[in-house]
Parts: C-alpha cells; structure tokens; sequence
C-alpha cells in the first residue's frame, strides 16, 4: 500500500492511459483503505491490471520513493543504512510508506488519509 500511496498519480496516469482508460481501480483501492477495509485481493488485482497495460513488473515497478524501475542492483561496498536523520511516515501507521527531506519540499500528504506523513527520528 505504501507504493500505492507514494505513486498514486503516476499510477493512476498509467491506467488512465491503457486499455481501461479509466482509475476507477485505484480509486476503489483507496476508498476502500480509508474505509479499513482488508486490500490484499485488490491490491493484487492492481498489480495484474497494471501488466496488463503494459507496466512489465506491475506494482514492483514503482518504489516509495518517486521512481520507478530500481532493478535493486546496487554497488557493492555500499552502505544502504538508514542515517538518523528525521523520517516521515504514514501518518495511520497503515502501511510502510516513507519520505527523507531532501531540502526544501512540503511534506507528502498520504492519500488514504490525506494527512501529511507523520514526522520521527530513527
């Protein structure tokens, strides 16, 4: 859900843009979320209309963080840690979602919620 959450235009523009020509499944998605409804099957089913339309990898394609075809394939020798440094997170503590400051930005709003991510310190 936190990939959902992080890229909800982009992958809303991508079902507008297929076949479907419409993201009503998303928006379905998230009604449903904000409801506290259990979204595991439809978060399947998006991931499956989403190869359908032509993202090869579905919901995999996309990472929280605002891009999209991270292979995971990373230098070795690499510290891929998380600093102490303030971390935003889903303010409903419903899903994994989170954001890292990267100078001046407003602070991501969640779109189950549309509350502005949680601020802490890790």
């Amino acid at each position: 859900m936190a990939i959902v959450c992080a890229q909800e235009q982009e992958i809303g523009r991508r079902l507008r843009a297929g076949q479907l020509g419409s993201d009503d499944l998303l928006r379905e998605l998230i009604r449903a979320a904000r409801a506290g409804e259990d979204v595991g099957d439809r978060l399947d089913t998006l991931h499956t209309v989403l190869e359908a339309v032509g993202v090869v990898r579905g919901l995999k394609a996309f990472d929280q963080h605002g891009t999209t075809g991270d292979r995971g394939v990373h230098a070795v020798g690499i510290d891929r840690g998380l600093p102490s440094d303030p971390v935003y997170l889903c303010p409903e503590a419903r899903c994994t979602r989170f954001w890292r400051p990267q100078g001046p930005a407003p602070v991501p709003r969640c779109a189950v919620s549309g509350d502005a991510l949680h601020r802490e310190r890790r």
